[in-house]
């Protein structure tokens, strides 16, 4: 996307944020990590709250020991941006054509990132973007493999299938 502020180009992460960084600058230059949160949970059927999921986290990360001594490393000094979260939307095709938009610029400008969910409707927006042969582990327990739930085929209960319909499903391991 190449829309310009002034002397600055303007990315889908800038234009799809909406809340200050947390744990780390916004406009970090270089980082080595840059971690977004998606919060979402418009599609949840039994317990709906995933939506605070990435402020949860990071507030956690901000009451937790940083300082690893076997690796000698602190983790609140390892240059990361907090890019905010995305806006919120209650349309699932729009979430997911955010994170999907958002994940494949980052992608193809080879940053590491981590994306702060929200529910996993999410993940099918994110992975069909990652490099040939990424794998993708799934920890739950059920195995989100319907075809549609509740009229829907984009929800938590079919995003597996979806991302199995777009990529090789033997880079998926589901575990659970």
């Amino acid at each position: 996307m190449q829309i310009r502020l002034g002397e600055r180009q303007l990315s889908y992460l800038d234009l799809f944020s909406s809340v200050d960084p947390l744990v780390g600058p916004k406009d970090l230059k270089e980082p080595l990590l840059t971690v977004f949160g998606v919060p979402y949970d418009g599609t949840t059927s039994y317990r709906p709250g995933t939506r605070f999921g990435p402020n949860a986290i990071r507030e956690a990360f901000l009451n937790v020991e940083a300082y690893s001594r076997r690796l000698g490393v602190d983790v609140e000094r390892l240059p990361m941006r907090d890019a905010g979260n995305l806006a919120k939307r209650s349309d699932p095709e729009a979430m997911v054509e955010a994170v999907s938009k958002v994940t494949k610029e980052l992608f193809t400008k080879g940053e590491r990132f981590c994306m702060l969910g929200g529910e996993h409707t999410l993940t099918g927006g994110s992975f069909v973007n990652a490099p040939k042969r990424t794998v993708l582990v799934v920890f739950d327990a059920h195995f989100d493999l319907r075809d549609e739930w509740e009229g829907s085929k984009l929800s938590h209960a079919c995003y597996l299938r979806r991302v199995t319909e777009k990529a090789d499903p033997s880079v998926v391991a589901h575990i659970g």
